[in-house]
């Protein structure tokens, strides 16, 4: 490895050992709705326009587009759109809160526990976009949730006090009826090391104060960017694209090797599921968004997401 390979890992290690004790969490990642009139489980779309009113939640600000921090959006036609699930979730007081899934089994989402604390009931959305000018319909394109169930081990609000603590933020959701056809029931990935590229993907903001639009945005986290410890993935998103608000429950992606009919094809494994966002007390970095994000481990909790599936 040469000089500047390890200076630059030696940094992000010396900055990933500081950063519990710069840092305090954004405890909920997930997005709250916004907007007071819309209600996602009754409207079929939400509606564009270039006047955002604020007391209604089907006008949603064109420039206030939801997204992976630095990311790309998913269209309708790209492969990604058929890797990531949005949640919509509605609490016991009313309001309703935005996440982001994933696909594992038929009828089985993977999400984080906190985007289902005190929910009432919640809504699995299979489209890319939300607005009405996308194509998206409920109707068509939303399936109800029958149960859901967050790990019994999770604390809500625990606070991380180093990189080896534990808290299982995960959440599995069974849906009424199986998933489209289309859509990728995701593997989990088995072992405890990860050497590769990561594929974020999420329906989340980049700036706290946007508005939600529902959009499903992309970004690739390059190896040298994220650290593995036994129970947490560390991302470093000071200078790169990363989670924000609403995307919590997103899948942390890694692509692997498989032999499928005796032939060697890559898929995506589920690595982590996106939990939250850390702020930072530099100035610089204060945009959570653009400091650190921290994933749950998928391998540490295997036995407990499968029994789920039973």
């Amino acid at each position: 490895m040469e000089k500047s390979q390890l200076n630059r890992v030696w940094v992000f290690l010396t900055a990933i050992s500081i950063f519990f004790s710069s840092c305090s969490e954004q405890s909920s990642s997930e997005q709250k709705n916004t907007y007071a009139q819309f209600d996602f489980f009754k409207e079929p779309c939400a509606i564009m326009s270039s006047q955002v009113n604020p007391s209604s939640r089907s006008h949603v600000e064109p420039s206030h587009l939801s997204q992976i921090t630095q990311g790309e959006k998913v269209r309708p036609q790209d492969s990604e759109r058929f890797l990531s699930v949005l949640l919509i979730v509605e609490l016991s007081n009313g309001q309703q809160v935005q996440c982001s899934s994933s696909l594992i089994a038929d009828d089985v989402l993977l999400t984080a526990g906190h985007c289902l604390e005190g929910a009432k009931k919640a809504m699995a959305v299979f489209y890319p976009d939300i607005t009405c000018q996308s194509g998206y319909r409920r109707q068509q394109h939303a399936i109800q949730a029958r149960q859901f169930k967050i790990h019994p081990d999770y604390i809500k609000h625990k606070q991380i006090q180093n990189e080896e603590d534990e808290n299982p933020d995960l959440a599995v959701v069974k849906l009424v009826k199986s998933a489209p056809l289309n859509y990728v029931r995701l593997g989990l990935h088995e072992d405890a090391s990860i050497n590769g590229d990561l594929l974020l993907l999420g329906y989340g903001r980049t700036q706290p104060e946007k508005t939600l639009a529902g959009a499903l945005f992309q970004t690739k986290i390059e190896k040298e960017n994220y650290k593995i410890f036994h129970y947490n993935l560390i991302i470093d998103q000071r200078n790169k694209g990363g989670f924000c608000q609403g995307d919590s429950g997103g899948a942390v992606l890694m692509r692997t090797d498989v032999e499928i009919d005796k032939k060697a094809e890559e898929v995506f494994n589920i690595v982590g599921v996106n939990s939250l966002v850390l702020k930072s007390n530099n100035s610089k970095y204060a945009n959570p968004c653009n400091n650190y994000g921290s994933a749950v481990m998928v391998q540490p909790y295997l036995s407990w997401i499968n029994s789920q599936l039973e």
